[in-house]
């Protein structure tokens, strides 16, 4: 039997290795602590190993493992707002996320609910729709629909990040109010197209183009990997222009709705990973 050469005591390289352990546990469920404290490992025994850490399930009442005690930090809006995303979450997607993933569907109607949470494009101002919330809300948001999967964490922060706030950060004030509202109540869900098969996400890379045609631009190109395009009214297309002899391809977004023609999405079926 091979032995280790390590001549640390056993309880020294153990604590180590369970502290280690608990480092990578950051932010998990409840699930994990009592898997921990069943098990018998070094959460069982108090709090006086990493000072106090395991008092943050029962001081929170939170069913997050707060190994840094973030939840203490919390405003009473933040709280609330988590609270009401992990009920949505526990409610609306995870008894039905593997029939989705069997399936290949993202209902369209989980967009409308998200949009009536408030979950899209959560930080937006009111005056164009959005809730008005802390960055740090959103993240909780996020949080909690990952929690659940991927891929409908991913659609929603898509819609709030990448369609959403290009639009309500470097947008017209006319683009702003056609557009913002409807995205933030889901009754618009829009996606983001960046990526393309040669170059991935590296706009230097990019071979989309968009050519002026007098008071409009005719945009050639094709994107893959854009969540949320077959479902999508609009799309947030990147391209190079060039609007003169010594432009070498200036990057600029534009808003395409997708019943443009020669606008199109198809769905790719029996994906892997995301979804």
């Amino acid at each position: 039997m091979a032995r280790s050469t390590d001549p640390r005591p056993a309880s020294e390289k153990r604590k180590r290795l369970q502290r280690a352990f608990c480092e990578t546990a950051i932010l998990s469920d409840h699930a994990l602590f009592h898997w921990t404290v069943r098990r018998g490992l070094w959460l069982s025994r108090g709090p006086e190993n990493l000072g106090g850490v395991i008092e943050s399930p029962r001081r929170y009442n939170s069913p997050m493992f707060d190994y840094f005690r973030v939840l203490e930090n919390l405003s009473d809006e933040d709280r609330d707002i988590h609270r009401a995303a992990r009920e949505f979450v526990d409610k609306e997607i995870i008894p039905h996320v593997q029939g989705w993933w069997n399936t290949d569907t993202l209902p369209r109607q989980l967009l409308t609910q998200m949009g009536e949470m408030g979950f899209l494009g959560p930080t937006t101002p009111p005056e164009y729709g959005g809730a008005g919330v802390s960055s740090t809300a959103y993240g909780l948001i996020c949080y909690e629909l990952e929690r659940a999967d991927s891929g409908v964490r991913s659609s929603g922060s898509v819609q709030g990040s990448l369609v959403m706030y290009p639009i309500n950060a470097y947008g017209s004030e006319e683009q702003k109010k056609k557009y913002l509202p409807e995205l933030a109540s889901g009754k618009l869900v829009g996606c983001f197209g960046l990526t393309e098969a040669d170059g991935g996400s590296d706009p230097g890379a990019m071979r989309t183009r968009a050519d002026r045609d007098g008071d409009h631009y005719v945009i050639n190109g094709s994107k893959m990997w854009i969540t949320s395009s077959p479902i999508s009214d609009l799309a947030i297309v990147w391209a190079r222009t060039f609007e003169s002899k010594d432009d070498k391809g200036t990057i600029r977004g534009f808003i395409v709705p997708m019943d443009t023609k020669g606008a199109s999405a198809p769905e790719t079926k029996n994906k892997m990973s995301l979804r």
